[in-house]
């Protein structure tokens, strides 16, 4: 997250320039983007698997699996459903 941030930072700063530049930053800005849109479908697709299996998870003590913010989601997700149901 941290490389992201500095190529929009170094997109940011360099935003005038002649023609080449300008075609460079774009050329920057879409490779930004595609990475920020695989992140974000990475980030997606493993919240489903995590919600999907959240039994599993809980029953088989296979958090260490998970980083602290996902065993946060996890253990959200499981309170959400005890009390729907």
């Amino acid at each position: 997250m941290r490389l992201i941030s500095s190529r929009e930072k170094m997109i940011e700063q360099n935003r005038q320039g002649d023609v080449d530049d300008r075609f460079n930053l774009n050329i920057y800005r879409m490779e930004l983007e595609r990475v920020k849109f695989v992140m974000k479908s990475y980030l997606r697709v493993r919240l489903a698997k995590i919600e999907r299996h959240l039994v599993y998870i809980i029953e088989k003590d296979r958090s260490e699996l998970l980083s602290e913010p996902e065993k946060i989601f996890a253990f959200n997700v499981l309170e959400a459903r005890k009390t729907h149901f």
